[in-house]
């Protein structure tokens, strides 16, 4: 026979509450212990200085690799970086070369390198931008109480901003500011492609996507035919979401099953490949309008000018609240080999 004991109303209503104390507790020391390990003592909280918390807080989310920003931008995988620039210094000199030449023979066999034609040096005027976040105390108390990290997720925000912000002037210029962008930059040569319209397919077949990206290598080689600075470089096509799908999707021709993109890089051995490029899609009609072909991955041809990167300065504290600002300073896309590169209309819409 089995006894089963029956808990009256007032007994299951103890071990309730024992159970809610308990939960508590074990809340309690999860709260205490992450306070500990970020580094936030008593005196802060007593004093509740929520600028404290914040530096704290991001000190902590820093050192465990918790800000990471997931982002669309592509200049930062794509563009050289050059970061040679003198902290709080706020103009640099670039040199843009318009072409280059083969000095003549002299004597035996020996020759000198290739020199500059047309150089021109450019003064580029740095700029700093800020963007900030705003916390107030019971914000980040109940997050802490939470287990998450809203200083964190603020922070990646501010840093998706940035990089956003960035990738528009990089490609799209900036009016305001007298800034070219990498589309439509006046010292770029464009042109047509031979097909005309890329997004007729398959009215444009895979062959004649293949004849055209030669035959513009073909035009960029020809012009640059006396720089040995271009010789062995790799030409990429930077293209729209939607251009770059029918390059790297698209059957080639007939006689094989390689796309577009396949078969290029094994009958043409300067071209790199397709880059995907959602701002390129963006632009004029937005179907993609053009192509962008160049020396992207050489930064003696193209480099971003990044003094800083996203920074953060001090707090402002406004009582209950904190201000926590960053700031990245940078320079517009540096073009420095405009014969490097070439702007094809890919679709006419």
């Amino acid at each position: 026979m089995i006894f089963k004991k029956t808990l009256t109303d007032a007994q299951r209503q103890e071990l309730e509450d024992a159970k809610a104390w308990l939960e508590d507790q074990r809340q309690s020391i999860d709260r205490d212990l992450r306070v500990a390990s970020a580094g936030i003592t008593d005196a802060v909280f007593a004093d509740a200085i929520p600028a404290g918390l914040m530096e704290k807080s991001l000190e902590y989310a820093v050192s465990q690799g918790i800000i990471e920003a997931t982002t669309r931008v592509i200049w930062r995988e794509v563009f050289p970086i050059d970061r040679d620039m003198p902290r709080g210094a706020r103009t640099k000199v670039y040199t843009i070369y318009s072409g280059a030449g083969m000095s003549a023979w002299y004597r035996y066999d020996g020759k000198h390198p290739n020199v500059a034609i047309g150089a021109k040096q450019v003064s580029i005027t740095f700029k700093t931008r800020t963007i900030s976040f705003t916390l107030d105390a019971l914000e980040m108390l109940a997050a802490d109480y939470a287990g998450v990290s809203v200083e964190a997720m603020k922070a990646a925000r501010v840093f998706q901003a940035f990089d956003n912000d960035l990738e528009d002037l990089f490609f799209i210029g900036e009016t305001a500011s007298g800034y070219a962008g990498l589309i439509d930059h006046p010292n770029i040569t464009q042109g047509d492609l031979t097909t005309g319209d890329w997004d007729s397919y398959p009215t444009t077949t895979g062959q004649n996507m293949v004849d055209d990206v030669k035959g513009i290598i073909t035009a960029m080689i020809t012009a640059n035919k006396s720089s040995q600075k271009f010789r062995g470089l790799m030409i990429y096509a930077m293209c729209s979401p939607e251009i770059y799908r029918l390059g790297t999707t698209t059957i080639a021709n007939t006689v094989t099953n390689q796309t577009v993109e396949q078969v290029l890089q094994q009958t043409d051995p300067r071209f790199g490949g397709f880059i995907e490029s959602p701002i390129h899609g963006e632009t004029d009609g937005g179907a993609g309008d053009y192509i962008t072909f160049g020396a992207f991955q050489d930064r003696d041809s193209i480099c971003v000018p990044l003094s800083m990167d996203a920074e953060r300065q001090a707090p402002d504290n406004r009582g209950m609240s904190a201000e926590q600002p960053f700031a990245t300073t940078f320079a517009p896309l540096h073009v420095k080999e405009p014969l490097h590169f070439y702007q094809a209309e890919a679709a006419h819409s």
